[in-house]
């Protein structure tokens, strides 16, 4: 017969279709994709704000009103905070410098704690 290249009759094609099926899409996540949706809205309502305020800076900077650029500076930090992160202004950098982009669970500190003391080599500030 003509069973060739496609893995010879009944059987050969279960397995490539079976993993097919595995690897399609190994990072699909429901909740990764939601979030990059409210991510890509956040980053839209900052740039509407930051066409809000860009007049105000460009008049402060010609009029050279160091006060003025100084409130501005602060209030366009704050609000940055808040639209992007959903917290209150200074909230993520305190969080941030407490506890850095990590997230742990009770046992991975547990296995972390049998093999005390540790040592962070090269970690920085973050």
């Amino acid at each position: 017969g003509n069973g060739g290249g496609n893995g010879g009759g009944n059987g050969g094609g279960n397995g490539a279709r079976r993993v097919s099926a595995l690897s399609a899409r190994p990072f699909d996540d429901a909740e990764l994709t939601a979030a990059l949706v409210e991510r890509e809205a956040r980053q839209r309502h900052l740039l509407r704000f930051m066409g809000v305020i860009a007049p105000r800076v460009r008049a402060a900077h010609a009029a050279a009103d160091e006060g003025a650029l100084m409130e501005l500076r602060s209030e366009l930090a704050s609000k940055q905070e808040t639209i992007l992160f959903g917290g209150l202004p200074a909230e993520r950098q305190r969080y941030m410098q407490a506890y850095g982009c990590a997230a742990w669970t009770e046992e991975a500190l547990e296995l972390c704690a049998q093999h005390a003391p540790l040592v962070e080599v090269g970690a920085g500030a973050g």
